[in-house]
């Protein structure tokens, strides 16, 4: 098994997630929500 390359394209998903959550969540949430963290 390939390590380097599973780590690879895992990191490139958990990365491509939470860009899209992060896109989401500021399309959601006000930005008052987010000075407050």
């Amino acid at each position: 098994m390939d390590l380097d390359a599973v780590d690879g394209s895992t990191q490139l998903a958990v990365t491509t997630a939470l860009t899209q959550l992060g896109e989401t969540l500021t399309k959601v949430l006000p930005d008052s929500a987010f000075t407050e963290l």
